[in-house]
């Protein structure tokens, strides 16, 4: 919320200095403010909602990232058990002959 009120007075002292290049009558300034609110308030709920996109995006990338992890784990211990098998069938196979 500080973000937007410091974005409000900045555009404010940018538009008071620079009245050739706003719509608004130099007489109306409550119209001035009242279009500031509006645009940043649009600016900021845009920003907003695309940090949190990103924000949700990269929980997800974690979230795959972690599966994946968990994944290979889980190949690795299968190997590892296959390997112990292989190893417990040789030495059947020498005990036997």
């Amino acid at each position: 919320m500080s973000s937007l009120i410091l974005d409000i007075l900045q555009v404010s002292i940018l538009l008071q200095a620079l009245p050739e290049f706003t719509a608004v009558p130099a007489n109306s300034t409550w119209w001035q403010y009242c279009l500031i609110v509006l645009v940043l308030a649009i600016g900021h709920a845009l920003k907003e909602g695309i940090k949190r996109h990103f924000e949700k995006q990269a929980e997800k990338e974690k979230e795959l990232a972690k599966t994946d992890e968990e994944k290979l784990d889980e190949a690795i211990r299968l190997i590892e058990k296959g390997e112990k098998l292989k190893q417990l069938l040789l030495r059947k196979n020498e005990d036997s002959e």
